[in-house]
């Protein structure tokens, strides 16, 4: 289980807290936002590498590569279709990327993202793959 709420600095992982440099956070079109470089942390074994120049972010996820840009709709899998993006957006100079969008990622499904609107909590009920043994 992961356990996010909004706007902390800290979050859960099947009951083990951890930290964020940034916390997650709400965006004006009422989607949850996490902070790129922090999703190695959120989903384990995730590697985040960041093209400042490029505005762009790769992430590497098991055999999967996934390319995201600020400003696109679409994230660009490597070795297979480009598909829909919700969002990524760049806040007080960090990149953030869609909760969903991670999720789907993660091949996480929309039935196991539970959201407690009263706490501003997202709760995920899955098992995530560590691929952190994984060499690039």
């Amino acid at each position: 289980d992961i356990e996010i709420r909004m706007n902390e600095k800290t979050f859960l992982v099947n009951q083990q807290k951890k930290d964020l440099r940034v916390p997650a956070y709400i965006s004006d079109s009422g989607a949850i936002m996490l902070p790129v470089r922090e999703l190695g942390e959120i989903f384990p074994g995730m590697i985040v590498l960041w093209d400042n120049e490029k505005k762009e972010t790769t992430i590497l996820q098991g055999a999967d590569i996934i390319i995201v840009s600020v400003g696109t709709d679409e994230m660009e899998y490597v070795l297979e279709n480009r598909i829909l993006l919700r969002g990524a957006e760049i806040k007080d100079g960090r990149m953030f990327i869609n909760l969903r969008d991670m999720c789907k990622i993660n091949r996480v499904k929309d039935n196991e993202i539970l959201w407690n609107a009263e706490e501003k909590t997202v709760i995920i009920h899955t098992t995530i793959n560590d691929y952190s043994k994984i060499q690039y």
